[in-house]
């Protein structure tokens, strides 16, 4: 397995919205081979119904649906795996979103 470089990563970490006390954060990789992966994660979702589908948006378009296990939730995306990673730019804008409800939000930096 060959050793890639990241070329550039952001990060946006995620505080909780009104009453809700899940955090977490969204990583996302720019590799110098054309690569990029994006991983979200969430945790404390104790307030948060299981049936409730969990979604990531960055800038409002919806990304992705994070898979859940008991109180926590992830997302992970991989161009290598033919997904489409979306373009991220510092100042970007991540929220995780139950329905309507918006349980996180965080802004993008370069890391």
């Amino acid at each position: 397995m060959a050793i890639r470089r990241v070329n550039t990563e952001y990060e946006s970490k995620l505080t909780p919205v009104g009453a809700q006390s899940a955090t977490g954060k969204v990583e996302c990789k720019f590799y110098s081979d054309g690569d990029s992966a994006l991983r979200a994660r969430i945790r404390d979702l104790g307030d948060v119904t299981p049936e409730h589908t969990l979604r990531l948006f960055i800038n409002d378009v919806p990304i992705g649906v994070l898979e859940r296990t008991r109180n926590k939730a992830e997302l992970e995306i991989d161009s290598r795996e033919g997904a489409l990673v979306p373009s991220i730019s510092a100042g970007d804008e991540a929220e995780i979103r139950s329905g309507e409800l918006i349980l996180t939000r965080g802004i993008f930096y370069e890391d």
